[in-house]
């Protein structure tokens, strides 16, 4: 009998930490492979970013803004903040975001932060843009014109709609301009098109 108790307490103890570790483990993890890919970001020169997604599709962005060749509608720098709402990399001082969704998601996940909440709209635009970098009061002016806003709107107070109407706002203030995008499905379709255009290879 002893002997059954010892062999029984050596299971558990193998056991263990197999167990622990699947009970620490986020739920939205499965411990595949998948779980830990992200779009890897290579920043080719100043106007031209590549962003190769976990499912093969290699995109190449380039021309337009900054904040839309990062997917950063916000212009958020990048931080750990900046990371935990789902950044993969930077551009200079700027985060790159695999897709706008994310990127506007992040904007609108700032100003919920406690470090904007508690603002009042123009001072959460003043703490976006710092008169020291920024025409300031200008960009209050434009936020409240294009979002209905008076100002004194608390960040807090908004809705969701109102929250996602100011940083649609403030997208548009930061100068979002689309440029061209190129993606490695263009480039099969490309080289498909132009071994068809050339005729059979006789010669294989």
């Amino acid at each position: 009998m002893r002997n059954l108790l010892k062999s029984l307490a050596l299971v558990v103890l193998v056991s263990a930490p197999a167990y622990c570790y699947n009970l620490f483990r986020s739920d939205k993890s499965d411990g595949s492979k998948k779980d830990t890919e992200k779009t890897e970001v290579y920043v080719n020169d100043k106007t031209r970013i590549t962003l190769n997604h976990p499912d093969g599709l290699v995109e190449t962005r380039t021309g337009g803004s900054a904040a839309w060749r990062n997917n950063n509608p916000g212009n958020l720098e990048y931080s750990r903040l900046a990371k935990k709402f789902g950044a993969v990399g930077k551009s200079g001082r700027w985060a790159v975001f695999p897709d706008y969704e994310t990127g506007q998601a992040a904007s609108i996940a700032l100003l919920k932060s406690p470090k904007y909440s508690n603002l009042t709209v123009d001072e959460a635009i003043a703490r976006r843009s710092p008169p020291n970098e920024n025409n300031t009061a200008s960009l209050q002016a434009k936020i409240r014109k294009l979002g209905n806003f008076t100002g004194q709107e608390k960040i807090r107070d908004l809705s969701a709609a109102q929250l996602k109407t100011l940083a649609d706002a403030i997208q548009r203030t930061e100068g979002w301009k689309p440029g061209s995008i190129f993606t490695s499905d263009d480039a099969k379709a490309a080289a498909e098109k132009k071994k068809n255009a050339a005729g059979p290879n006789w010669d294989i």
